[in-house]
């Protein structure tokens, strides 16, 4: 026989369940803040010098890394005419299927595309986003790049 809770019980059961949630949100949260502080392995003299794609010294004055071509400056993505590499590198790797595989990437490259459509003409920029799109759709049923493969 199955007995249904009065009202006073259901907002008894209502509180006693928000105060566990809240107890055990406070405990993750005091044990996140009082986790003990790891070393950096890498100084930061050496992450500054250090190409992220192939992992080559670089020397901190240089924009783009000689061996693969990746911004590594620290100032690069805001230098004015040397941002527009980075997002032309964030589109290269959706053609190219150099990112990782989910739901939620694959729809912002897929609305991202509607962004910087306007940049060009209309039938241009059309032209441009269904060519994106296709290459996009492409390589998503192909495995990703292992991090040894990068050009």
């Amino acid at each position: 026989m199955i007995q249904t809770l009065s009202q006073p019980e259901e907002a008894a059961l209502f509180i006693g369940l928000l105060t566990l949630i809240g107890a055990g949100a406070w405990l993750l949260f005091r044990w996140v803040v009082t986790a003990p502080v790891t070393p950096d392995p890498w100084g930061a003299e050496v992450a500054a010098q250090i190409c992220h794609r192939c992992l080559s010294q670089q020397d901190s004055s240089t924009h783009f890394c000689p061996g693969c071509g990746a911004m590594i400056g620290t100032y690069t993505c805001l230098v004015p005419p040397l941002y527009l590499y980075s997002i032309g590198n964030v589109f290269r790797a959706g053609v190219e299927g150099r990112y990782r595989r989910s739901p939620w990437l694959i729809a912002g490259y897929f609305f991202i595309a509607f962004a910087y459509a306007y940049w060009l003409l209309f039938p241009i920029g059309l032209f441009v986003m269904l060519v994106f799109w296709t290459r996009l759709f492409r390589n998503i049923p192909k495995p990703p790049v292992q991090p040894d493969e990068c050009p």
